[in-house]
């Protein structure tokens, strides 16, 4: 779980990288060309034979999204979900470049990378190799597992990171790309309702029975599912687990070198801003005064003052750490400059370098052994529990040898609250039981999952009623709204069409148009002015001066119809150029746009299949 952590914070950041990129129009043309079949009912995507199992892309997914806040379905909507699945393929397609091309990871680099990711579990007295074992438990992976993770994620950056490098923006492209970003229009545009538009005939039967065949998506009954959970009580499997003294004893003796401690020293510290008032405070410490009242009767405070804490030889920059540790206890010392000021020190103790004894750790190491033990127990159970259900037994039968809480769940939709799962005691995990319950295929149990609070679950699919179609009769007063609705849209624009070519042709003069005129000043690229919606602004910044253009815009239920009537050229303003951060945001999508290109050749260099169906199936929203 850690390293997954570790992982989708490395992916989070690339693909919030990449949806900016996708914004600007550096998303690879040849996406679409992936889609080409030729993968298993649970592989999202299969990359130079290679799959991405759907059960992992959607754990590391939601983790994604989870943090953001965001639905995953309505990620699919926004193309976030097909973002992240092409920077998983990107990621895969870089690793497996590298080692093709035999690029190689120092062995003592990966080793600092293993000791960096461990050191949050180590605790006082805790040896490195059991601080490791916690930490790949944790992760659930293994040593050599985790060693060639970190190599190839390490060659995967360094290549990315070749090809960044690689691109050159001048000067002069990034003062064309601030005066684009500065260009302002003006125009007149008038707006036709929808509602203006007057239907001559209501529809036949016979129109609206074609209009449901044509949109019977718009009309479709969700998908419902029947789930069973099994969650084990691993507080009340482990509950008798205990660790006896000779175990504690033989791993302190295994380990012992692990428990050998260097010197260290208690030192008082005061940091000043100069030299001056450093040594006048020196001069009273050597004179018989305690460094804090020596601080306080120079600086009139004691905010520079720092009490006595604990360091090991190399705390400190050499030319500090090495007076220090020769120095005896009650020795002044300094001042020392540093980027933080200049440093007095007082020893006050010197505590010899010595091996912790057993009763110093002997609760430390009962403590790891616990945990060793106990999930050792866990995971023995689980997987005797997992293997007796691959075997065809059930939930409802293993309850009597397992302290199982079976619990069924009836008809759950894809969109359904976290109160749906309420019952099972699921809490705020019920959200990931959702996701995992329309991505599981029916009649299998999964494998165990945290659920939190002491339990772990697993999950099966009883029964999946599919999305269909709700009958004609049930919603044909909703199929005449929309049938209405696009006949007058249709009338509507072909109205504005031809408006506008009159316009156009001087068949007619602006000044004859019943519609009121507005004229807009400032139109920008990603601003406009009060009464012009955005999408309408984007359209005129794009049109020919002087031309009279048709824009939808459905969301204002209606058609606008405008002309450019001037243009002023952006220039590159004083802030941009004096700006330097507005310059690398340039060159670094620059950058990211290179990396893309890379990516785009690999792609016609390993074969890369998308199941479409299955993300469909998995994140599509159904319509109620």
């Amino acid at each position: 779980m850690l390293l997954r952590s570790m992982r989708n914070g490395f992916l989070s950041a690339i693909f919030l990288g990449l949806l900016v990129m996708g914004a600007m129009g550096l998303i690879l043309s040849d996406w679409n060309g992936m889609f080409r079949g030729g993968v298993t009912a649970t592989d999202v995507a299969v990359v130079d034979g290679d799959p991405i199992k759907i059960q992992d892309f959607h754990n590391r997914l939601s983790n994604a999204l989870r943090s953001r806040n965001i639905d995953p379905k309505d990620a699919y909507q926004l193309g976030l979900v097909d973002a992240f699945l092409r920077q998983d393929i990107f990621e895969r397609l870089f690793k497996k470049f590298a080692q093709d091309t035999g690029l190689a990871i120092d062995d003592n680099f990966v080793a600092k990378r293993i000791q960096a990711l461990v050191a949050p579990l180590k605790k006082e007295g805790m040896s490195d190799k059991e601080a490791l074992a916690l930490y790949l438990k944790t992760a659930q992976t293994t040593e050599a597992k985790l060693v060639e993770s970190l190599r190839d994620d390490t060659a995967a950056a360094i290549l990315q990171n070749i090809f960044a490098s690689a691109s050159y923006v001048p000067e002069a492209l990034i003062a064309d790309l601030n005066a684009y970003s500065g260009e302002t229009r003006e125009a007149d545009v008038f707006f036709i309702p929808r509602d203006s538009i007057k239907l001559d005939n209501d529809p036949s039967d016979d129109d609206l029975r074609s209009s449901y065949a044509q949109t019977t998506n718009s009309y479709m009954l969700p998908e419902s599912r029947d789930i069973t959970l099994a969650l084990l009580n691993t507080a009340a499997l482990t509950k008798d687990v205990t660790i006896a003294d000779a175990d504690i004893s033989a791993a302190y003796e295994e380990n012992k070198a692990d428990y050998d401690l260097p010197e260290t020293r208690s030192l008082e510290q005061a940091i000043f801003p100069s030299e001056d008032v450093a040594d006048k405070t020196l001069a009273l410490v050597k004179s018989g005064l305690p460094l804090k009242e020596a601080v306080k009767k120079v600086t009139g405070k004691t905010d520079d003052y720092t009490n006595a804490k604990t360091y090991k030889n190399g705390d400190f920059p050499e030319e500090i750490s090495e007076p220090l540790f020769a120095g005896a206890t009650k020795e002044a010392l300094g001042p020392y400059k540093t980027g933080l000021g200049y440093h007095l020190f007082v020893i006050q103790e010197i505590i010899p370098a010595h091996t912790q004894s057993l009763d110093d750790v002997r609760d430390n190491i009962r403590a790891a052994l616990l945990a060793d033990k106990q999930a050792d127990r866990i995971f023995e159970v689980s997987g005797a529990i997992e293997e007796r259900l691959d075997a065809g037994e059930r939930y409802e039968d293993l309850a009597k040898a397992y302290p199982l809480d079976v619990k069924s769940v009836k008809n759950l939709q894809r969109d359904s609250k976290d109160e749906a799962l309420a019952a099972t005691g699921a809490g705020k995990a019920a959200h990931m039981i959702l996701e995992q319950a329309f991505a599981a295929e029916a009649s299998h149990a999964s494998t165990f999952k945290e659920l939190g609070d002491g339990k772990i679950y697993s999950l099966r699919v009883d029964t999946i009623s599919k999305s269909m179609p709700k009958p004609f009769d049930t919603v044909k007063n909703d199929v005449k709204k929309a049938w209405m609705a696009d006949q007058k849209r249709q009338k509507n624009l072909a109205a504005a069409s031809a408006l506008s070519t009159k316009l156009n042709d001087g068949a007619i003069t602006l000044a004859k148009v019943s519609q009121k005129v507005a004229h807009y000043t400032q139109i920008k690229r990603t601003d406009a002015p009060e009464g012009l919606p955005l999408s309408a602004a984007e359209r005129l910044m794009s049109a020919e001066q002087g031309k009279f253009i048709v824009i939808e815009v459905p969301e204002k239920d209606g058609v606008y119809v405008g002309r450019v009537s001037k243009i002023d050229l952006g220039k590159m303003t004083a802030d941009q150029k004096n700006d330097p951060q507005a310059a690398l945001m340039i060159r670094q999508n620059v950058s990211k746009g290179t990396v893309d290109m890379f990516a785009n050749w690999l792609t016609s260099q390993y074969e890369v299949t998308i199941n479409k169906e299955l993300l469909e199936r998995a994140y599509g929203r159904q319509e109620e």
